[in-house]
């Protein structure tokens, strides 16, 4: 496996090879008193088997820090895709990877596993819309305690700002925000008071052309009471049928 040579490096991101495989390697900032926790917690994530999540393989306990290995994907994320590449996107395929990253997310959710940092970032997109989602580096179990603040901020969950207890519901408001941007090929918005997620200031961005529920899901998804939310077993139900009406 290829590893930074020099202790003070400070890429976060390797490319290497596990047992003459392409692999990723993500460089882990935490304290070698915790590796034993880090172990476990990923024995647990290692467990995780979908055609939408990247897999990891292992970790690499190494004197220049602690490593995450897993499945290498050779194209970039969504961002990439359309933000920067401003890829011409159809709804029909906009709506596909909206719809495979709810999938993956709800195979977590009933695996018992929050992500808790979904965002355009961590969801790879490769051939012909192939989605896998990432860096799953900050998800736990859902029977733990969770107050600390986790995530990113622009699509973390109110609740999570405000330090507040918190459920899998974190993982909708987040899959909202990422709604966001794959239907305004933008950055998320700035958030209003008590970090409440601007409606009416998404709904002035919304493409005319865009499907009225797709949009509508994003106001669902993004509401500031965990309960009003959907779980993912619905929202994937609902971006089935618009994307049937598309296709």
């Amino acid at each position: 496996m290829k590893l930074p040579s020099a202790p003070g490096k400070q890429e976060r991101f390797f490319f290497g090879y596990y047992l003459g495989t392409p692999v990723a390697i993500k460089k882990l900032f935490v304290k070698p008193s915790d590796a034993d926790l880090i172990q476990r917690e990923f024995a647990m994530l290692r467990t995780l088997r979908h055609p939408n999540i990247v897999q990891f393989l292992g970790l690499c306990i190494h004197e220049t820090g602690i490593y995450l290995v897993s499945e290498y994907v050779e194209h970039g994320d969504l961002v990439d895709l359309l933000v920067f590449a401003k890829a011409n996107v159809s709804w029909a395929d906009r709506v596909k990877i909206a719809l495979q990253t709810a999938q993956a997310l709800l195979y977590m959710h009933t695996k018992n596993v929050i992500h808790r940092d979904v965002k355009g970032l961590n969801i790879l997109v490769g051939d012909n819309f192939k989605v896998k989602v990432c860096d799953l580096g900050l998800a736990t179990t859902m029977n733990k305690q969770r107050g600390s603040i986790v995530g990113t901020n622009l699509w973390m969950a109110p609740e999570v700002s405000l330090g507040e207890p918190y459920s899998k519901q974190v993982d909708v408001f987040s899959f909202g925000v990422v709604l966001t941007e794959i239907i305004t090929a933008a950055a998320p918005l700035p958030r209003k008071e008590k970090f409440q997620f601007n409606v009416e200031r998404f709904l002035s961005t919304v493409p005319p052309s865009c499907p009225p529920a797709f949009a509508e899901l994003v106001v669902e998804c993004t509401k500031t009471n965990p309960a009003e939310r959907p779980d993912f077993k619905t929202i994937v139900a609902k971006l089935r049928a618009i994307h049937s009406e598309l296709s």
